[in-house]
Parts: C-alpha cells; structure tokens; sequence
C-alpha cells in the first residue's frame, strides 16, 4: 500500500494487497466509510490517506477500468 502506483501492474499489485488482507471495497467509496462485520472501521486514518492517494495515482494513469476489472476478475472466482 506504500507503493507508489505508476503502472497498471502497479495497479494490480495493489488490488492483490487488498484482497490478501481482505481489505478489498469499491473504489468510488471513501475508505473511511468502509465497516466490518462488527460494525468497525476496516481502515486506519493513516491507510484511508494512503489508500485515497494510490487511487488518485490510479486516475492520474487512466486505470481505474484494471483495477476495477481485476477486483471482478477476483469475485467471479471466489467461492
């Protein structure tokens, strides 16, 4: 999540780190926003700063359509 997002592999790498730590929610909803079974916030305030920063970085390289069709690529798949 450190990592800065240059590339659409970039853009994947970081998908993949959501969906390892089940941390994975819909890119056009704020991160703070994001709650857990038990009605907790899934997200620090310090991961929603970094997590709103590498989804402007996916903007900024016209991406968003790889991250978004990686993630369905993950939900189709899960069981």
């Amino acid at each position: 999540m450190n990592k800065e997002i240059k590339t659409t592999e970039d853009v994947k790498a970081f998908v993949q780190y959501l969906i390892d730590n089940d941390q994975l929610y819909h890119f056009d909803d704020e991160p703070s926003d994001i709650i857990n079974r038990d009605n907790e916030a899934v997200f620090t305030i310090e991961e929603c700063n970094l997590i709103n920063q590498r989804i402007e970085e996916i903007y900024a390289i016209d991406s968003i359509e790889v991250a978004f069709e990686y993630a369905n690529e993950y939900l189709e798949n899960y069981e």
